[in-house]
């Protein structure tokens, strides 16, 4: 999680500041440092610290001022104030961005110092009105952000992808910004780090895409959510299956870079198993028993605005469910006879419904769990799917996850897997062919409606892109 210090004084200062509260990313760390006490709120979230002193204060903004941060914004109304805080902090930190909003130019020559002039965003901003007048991108059509500009670090997933690998409905990336000239969008166009990508579609789409793109590697479950939820049933699973489960949960909240664990039990009955469902809880793990006879989906339906990352159950709720769990658009945990802390090695099976989809996905969850990743290409006339492949490869690269490849023109993946004698987590796409009607399957060939029905190993369903769903 990247540290962003803030250095407010002013009504803009204080419009800043309450828009970064109502949509704050939870995945950085702010440092609020103001003179005006009427600037800090009385709740805020724990990822948000609050300092009210006077930031020329070279002792105090040090003492407060410790790591490494990633960015600075300096909001200030008094230039002579904002030049002194900017040059305590550039002593501190050399290398760092700030970005400034003045009145004024500082008149200082730094190349990581943007200045944000209030007179000229108030002059573009009225430009726009005047007939047949060129506007500045971050006044552009709606200004609803339909239209993005997107910085891809080079931690991103997204990096060394070519365009044309990426599933873009609703939204499109038509430039991109590299060593001060813009690229038009090609179909075999690569993103490299440090680029800036120009992007434009739906707004909300694109404000997931920004938080794909921007996040970190190891960072699942964001951006689906930043929990872990496990649905546990007395009535349709046995005790052994609920303990077999909550050790998988247990496992996987331990390795993933999850916040908190919840454990629901739907019809409880025995007291022994309450006892040691009760005894696992912890601040980051809690338990929900529910003695309303309420059914899974409307359980699950209620946990939605938590925002679920990975939702953990059993193949039984699973099968009953599957419908209400792909509307949902949650990546899924399905248990086996198998436990997840055997499994040395991860799969996926080439030939599934945009499997190249679910590819950083996958290697972020395989690396978080230290699994080894093979691939299975299986095509009776050996037209393996080499683009599939080549989306893998690339991203292996970025998250330092080796990945071997089995080519097979003679053994059917399914029948594969039936024959390994070793522990495996599969990843499928979860696809709208898993939850169609369960006849039709054997006249499909769809790889990811048979990997789904099985319960050998314990397998992943991540939703594809809301373009694909």
């Amino acid at each position: 999680m990247k540290k962003i210090g803030l250095i407010l004084e002013g009504k803009t200062a204080e419009y800043f500041l309450s828009h970064l509260l109502e949509q704050y990313h939870s995945s950085h760390y702010y440092t609020i440092i103001t003179q005006e006490s009427e600037l800090i709120p009385s709740t805020h979230p724990n990822n948000f610290s609050f300092f009210c002193f006077d930031p020329t204060s070279n002792s105090k903004l040090r003492n407060t001022l410790t790591g490494d941060y990633h960015q600075f914004f300096l909001i200030h109304q008094d230039i002579e104030e904002c030049k002194i805080i900017y040059s305590l902090l550039r002593a501190l930190y050399p290398q760092t961005l700030i970005v400034a909003s003045v009145k004024e130019s500082l008149g200082i020559d730094d190349d990581l110092l943007q200045e944000i002039s209030i007179p000229l965003v108030m002059s573009n901003k009225l430009l726009g009105y005047l007939p047949n007048s060129p506007v500045t991108l971050h006044d552009f059509g709606l200004g609803e952000g339909e239209v993005m500009e997107i910085l891809v670090p080079s931690g991103s997933v997204y990096c060394y992808r070519q365009l044309g690998s990426i599933a873009q409905k609703d939204w499109k990336i038509v430039g991109i910004y590299r060593h001060n000239q813009l690229l038009l969008s090609t179909y075999s166009l690569t993103i490299q780090p440090n680029d800036r990508l120009l992007a434009i579609g739906n707004p909300k789409i694109l404000g997931n895409v920004y938080r794909q793109i921007t996040s970190s590697l190891g960072q699942f479950p964001i951006p689906f959510g930043k929990d872990l939820f496990l649905y546990l049933d007395e009535e349709i699973l046995s005790e052994n299956e609920i303990l077999r489960d909550l050790d998988d949960a247990l496992f996987l909240h331990q390795k993933l870079n999850s916040n908190q664990l919840y454990i629901t039990l739907l019809n409880p009955a025995n007291f022994e198993l309450l006892s040691h469902l009760k005894s696992i809880q912890a601040p980051n793990i809690h338990l929900y028993i529910d003695y309303q006879k309420r059914t899974f989906e409307e359980i699950i339906t209620l946990d939605k605005p938590k925002k679920i990352g990975l939702a953990i159950l059993n193949p039984k709720l699973f099968a009953l469910n599957k419908k209400t769990l792909f509307e949902l658009f949650i990546p899924i945990f399905k248990t086996s006879q198998t436990p997840l802390c055997e499994c040395k090695e991860a799969i996926t099976l080439l030939g599934e419904e945009k499997i190249e989809n679910i590819a950083s996905v996958s290697l972020d969850i395989a690396s978080q769990l230290n699994l080894g990743f093979e691939i299975y290409d299986y095509d009776v006339d050996e037209n393996y799917h080499t683009e599939s492949f080549e989306s893998y490869k690339t991203l292996s690269q970025v998250f330092n996850k080796p990945i071997s490849l089995t080519l097979s023109s003679t053994k059917n993946p399914i029948i594969f897997l039936q024959e390994q004698k070793r522990a495996l987590l599969q990843f499928i796409p979860f696809s709208p062919s898993i939850v169609k009607y369960a006849l039709g399957k054997f006249a499909s060939t769809d790889l990811s409606r048979y990997s789904a029905d099985m319960n050998l190993y314990p397998q992943i369903l991540i939703p594809l892109p809301y373009e694909n769903a």
